[in-house]
């Protein structure tokens, strides 16, 4: 619809017109493109818009020499020679609205294109929360799950709603910061959420298939390989940009509070949640078992990578009950003292004197600790098949607590 052009401002109803047609467009989700050729129509003058980053984007029937110098030359020096609107984006940063005919702001026609734009992004910015929120349920919805029982019709309407296709394949990283305890402080100094949100960033350029959810010291990404790498080198390449992010983040050295878990690259996207789960058990290990290590990937869990699948029967948690009884239950989230004596005695090779040395207690309160664990468990601790009865089951119940996430109460 055009509203009819007079020399003096326009008449009420011509006015309503151009606000209809405008703010029709922009709030139905139009390109602004669209909704700066419909104005330009009604103004007949060339029209541009200038976003906050520099970028020009013209109306179609702009003349050809006012859309060379909207791309040549500097702001400074387009407002000197145009009218020049300005519009609040966001962040403190502002866009420009540029009429090639400066006339254009003494008749009433300015207001209904200032409004449509702000109506745009403003219109934009709720799409975008309303995609990030689908994105948001989506990834965390998979970590939530337990056992990856997601059906690849599921998976595939969660993708269409999202907008993704991930045609290559994915690739799924988990990123956590550990706190010391429930204190809330950061161990070791870690990097807040900000690290997180450079990686994201610097993954986004990477591939244009990308969808990720960040929340506190918890962040979630899936990524397909762009068109000029291949599947198999996604993993080397993603922790590649990983260290890189982080070495320059921290000044180069990677703090040890910061875990990054990698899932196996799967080919068929509908693995998504298998790939989800694969990367939260390789971070839920390192914090399991005290290790420092910035990257774990699940193609490197070795053997644990077996015991994280028969940790899921109900005979291993019998077996586990047989073997460490009271000692390591309730639960890991409420290990006593001699739950960690016993861990650290098994992660030591069983050597009092280390352990002691280690944990900072007197060898002596280690010895008596290990009297009590045989006491408890009715078992010689220096018996070869106790001790690996005992292993075995440590190695179970961390595994547990990655897949049913029972440590620090965090849904990983």
């Amino acid at each position: 619809m055009r509203a009819k052009r007079t020399d003096g401002p326009l008449s009420g109803d011509a006015l309503i017109s151009l606000y209809d047609t405008l703010i029709g467009l922009a709030s139905t989700g139009e390109a602004i493109g669209d909704i700066l050729e419909a104005a330009a129509r009604s103004l007949r003058t060339g029209l541009a818009y200038i976003n906050p980053d520099g970028d020009v984007l013209f109306a179609k029937s702009s003349p050809a020499d006012f859309q060379e110098k909207m791309r040549f030359y500097p702001l400074q020096e387009v407002c000197r020679l145009y009218d020049v609107e300005e519009i609040p984006e966001e962040d403190g940063r502002a866009g420009h609205l540029v009429f090639q005919e400066a006339s254009v702001r003494e008749r009433s026609l300015v207001p209904p294109v200032r409004l449509a734009v702000q109506v745009y992004f403003s219109a934009r910015k709720a799409r975008v929360r309303r995609r990030q929120q689908r994105v948001d349920d989506f990834l965390l919805g998979l970590l939530d799950n337990p056992r990856d029982e997601i059906a690849p019709t599921e998976i595939a309407a969660a993708f269409d709603a999202i907008g993704v296709r991930f045609a290559g394949g994915v690739q799924v990283v988990v990123g956590y910061t550990r706190r010391e305890g429930r204190s809330g402080k950061p161990a070791d100094d870690a990097p807040s959420a900000s690290f997180f949100r450079r990686l994201d960033a610097r993954f986004r350029t990477f591939s244009r298939d990308y969808i990720s959810s960040l929340r506190d010291d918890l962040f979630v990404a899936a990524i397909s390989p762009p068109s000029s790498s291949s599947l198999s080198a996604l993993t080397s390449n993603l922790t590649e940009i990983s260290t890189h992010v982080a070495t320059r983040h921290c000044d180069g050295a990677i703090p040890s509070g910061l875990h990054l878990g990698f899932g196996s690259a799967k080919s068929d996207a509908s693995e998504i949640a298998t790939c989800c789960r694969e990367a939260a058990k390789a971070v839920r290990l390192t914090l399991a078992t005290g290790e420092r290590r910035f990257i774990s990937t699940w193609d490197d869990l070795g053997a644990f990578k077996l015991i994280c699948r028969i940790s899921e029967s109900g005979d291993a948690l019998a077996f586990c009950r047989d073997t460490l009884k009271s000692i390591a239950f309730p639960g890991l989230e409420k290990r006593d003292e001699l739950f960690e004596t016993l861990l650290a005695l098994e992660k030591n090779s069983w050597n009092l004197r280390e352990v002691a040395r280690k944990t900072f207690y007197h060898h002596n309160t280690i010895k008596n600790r290990y009297h009590k664990i045989e006491e408890i468990l009715g078992r010689d601790l220096s018996d070869p098949e106790t001790r690996f009865d005992i292993s075995f089951a440590i190695r179970i119940l961390l595994s547990t607590s990655l897949i049913h996430g029972s440590m620090e109460g965090d849904r990983l």
